[in-house]
């Protein structure tokens, strides 16, 4: 909702509402994915368009940007709470780092990042054909995600039981999909990349992503909404 008290513009952002329309559009983002593979593995030529589109394999698409864009709208809550008068000492430092992360990769999912560099690790490596490293762009995320957990534990021990569990739960079913999934697709490069087996594989390892990611974002509205009840946006000349 939207209005203004004299010459300040108020924006009203319904949290619950909000969440359940993040959990619809993951699903249909998901559906239209297996959707249009099904129409085109029955011969349906003019859906080739909407799996382009919403390809969850592909990149640079609508389930990319889609996925680019949890991670930004996370980024920025986690940036509000880290500024909020209630985050200091630990908890201030580790809603930053949580901001930086989710920042990251908001940016590496929209640009490719691990893809590209997962050429040179791949060559690093000698992964093989067959190899459950063929994506071997998982090594050094691996390393990264453990440093991070670790680096976490003080903060996700002062935070709130409610927001805690609820970051634990979407940490593990995003890092479920994101990298444990990966050995399992490496697996599969020989195979046809449009049997149903991959396609199922894929359409798992990114709907947990997605629900890891929908979930991350309705914790980090949640807190903020019982944490910083209002935000202000100040526009000076």
């Amino acid at each position: 909702m939207e209005g203004t008290d004299g010459g300040t513009t108020i924006l009203r952002l319904p949290v619950a509402p909000t969440v359940k329309w993040l959990w619809w559009a993951g699903g249909v983002v998901v559906a239209l994915h297996l959707a249009s593979w099904w129409a085109l593995h029955l011969g349906v030529a003019k859906a080739r368009v909407i799996h382009l589109l919403f390809d969850l394999r592909g990149e640079g698409n609508l389930s990319a940007y889609y996925a680019a864009l949890l991670l930004l709208t996370g980024g920025i809550v986690a940036l509000l709470i880290a500024r909020g008068g209630h985050a200091q000492g630990v908890m201030r430092r580790g809603w930053w780092l949580l901001a930086l992360v989710l920042l990251f990769l908001s940016a590496d999912e929209a640009g490719q990042v691990h893809e590209k560099f997962n050429r040179s690790m791949g060559a690093l490596v000698g992964e093989g054909h067959m190899g459950t490293l063929h994506f071997a762009w998982v090594l050094p995320y691996a390393v990264l995600t453990a440093v991070f957990a670790l680096v976490s534990v003080p903060w996700l021990r002062a935070l709130p039981a409610r927001t805690r569990r609820g970051l634990l739960v979407a940490g593990a079913v995003y890092v479920a999909g994101a990298l444990g999934m990966e050995p399992v697709e490496s697996m599969m490069v020989h195979m046809d990349q449009g049997s149903p087996a991959v396609v199922l594989s894929c359409t798992l390892e990114e709907s947990l992503e997605l629900a890891g990611l929908t979930l991350c974002l309705a914790v980090l509205l949640d807190h903020l909404r019982r944490t910083v009840p209002q935000v202000l946006l100040r526009l000076d000349p």
